[in-house]
């Protein structure tokens, strides 16, 4: 049975129709500030256009993400990645005419759903995706059987994951821009998504019954509009105070306007402390979290006035066997790293049979080619 799949003329007319009554406020913070900045486009007048959003904040990383971050995959990673790449392929083909794998985006996905995996390897957890771009951290969780449910601001990143869940498990998406609100929401069946668009997320009465293990935001905390920053952080503690649940993610985005410790302060100041901290994961839960214990303060006492906040702010590494989830997710790391036994190139092989080419990069790395783009 053939699903409906969002159109972006329908999110527009609904978005439309919010901004009647939503608060200037609201408006001016739910502004993709970096993406602003930088020109880069964020929606789209007709689906044919979202083959655009297939692979994109990752280009020329491919390599690297699986060499030096992941280190290699496992068999259950390669068959996520496998199921995945199917429905992006399908989804491609038949709504923009245009047979499309994803490389460097879907890989680096699959480092923050290692982490969440790690941490709540049982499936009835419930994760919750703060600003899910093209949407492969909820196809990958999806995949996977977990229960999962996002928002995002930008409008072409919505449509995108909107058709691509409902390519990947057909009639079990909710998405909410057409009706039902997020406060009716209470539980979400594993395999099952629930889709946000930001005018039912953000509010100047929020009342969210959804209680969720894990609320994730990766590449755009400090992105973000200061006081959508805050929202979101405050907004993630009432979605996890229920479940003891926590705050991860992989990577903090541009910090061109937002350093990383103005960040961590925020989280500071809105109560959460740091129960495991690196390179390539960071777990903050709020302070009076059942599982809080042997965690670590941002910053303890009153502030110093002879030391720069960035100091007295900046995250620094905490791996420590006293935190149980830094305890939990390093033992876990660890034996997935025992079992990384498929290669770039089994990877490679699998993206360049369902593309129907070897040539598997996309569109934006051949013009990066040209300039001094990412590598």
């Amino acid at each position: 049975m053939e699903h409906k799949k969002l159109k972006p003329d329908e999110y527009d007319a609904a978005e439309s129709s919010a901004l009647e009554s939503i608060p200037n406020r609201i408006i001016e913070c739910t502004r993709a500030v970096a993406f602003s900045d930088t020109g880069y486009p964020t929606r789209v007048r007709s689906s044919s256009a979202l083959v655009r959003y297939v692979d994109v904040m990752h280009e020329r990383r491919a390599s690297s993400t699986f060499h030096e971050l992941l280190r290699g995959i496992t068999n259950d990673e390669f068959n996520l990645l496998k199921t995945v790449t199917r429905a992006i392929k399908n989804n491609s083909e038949k709504e923009y005419k245009k047979r499309m794998v994803a490389t460097g985006s879907l890989l680096r996905a699959l480092l923050i759903v290692r982490t969440l995996k790690a941490l709540y390897p049982e499936k009835e957890r419930l994760f919750f995706e703060i600003g899910h771009g093209s949407g492969y951290v909820g196809a990958l969780l999806l995949a996977d059987g977990y229960a999962y449910a996002s928002t995002d601001i930008a409008q072409a990143f919505y449509v995108y994951q909107n058709n691509l869940l409902e390519e990947l498990i057909p009639g079990q998406v909710t998405d909410l821009v057409n009706g039902g609100e997020l406060a009716s929401i209470n539980s979400i069946k594993p395999g099952h998504a629930v889709h946000v668009p930001w005018w039912k997320f953000y509010s100047v009465t929020p009342n969210i019954n959804m209680s969720v293990d894990a609320v994730t935001c990766n590449h755009a905390l400090a992105e973000m509009h200061p006081n959508s920053l805050h929202y979101i952080i405050h907004l993630a503690k009432m979605m996890l105070q229920k479940k003891d649940g926590s705050f991860v993610f992989e990577g903090w985005g541009s910090t061109i306007n937002t350093p990383i410790w103005s960040v961590a302060k925020k989280f500071s100041d809105l109560g959460y402390v740091i129960a495991h901290n690196n390179m390539t994961e960071a777990v903050y839960l709020p302070e009076d979290n059942k599982v809080a214990r042997g965690c670590l303060k941002f910053a303890e006492g009153e502030l110093d006035a002879n030391v720069s906040m960035e100091q007295q702010f900046h995250p620094p590494i905490y791996i420590s066997s006293d935190s149980p989830l830094s305890k939990r997710i390093t033992g876990n790391l660890e034996s997935i790293n025992d079992n990384l036994s498929v290669t770039y190139k089994d990877v490679c092989d699998m993206f360049a049979s369902e593309l129907g080419s070897k040539d598997l990069l996309s569109d934006d790395e051949k013009f990066f080619k040209l300039t001094d783009g990412p590598t």
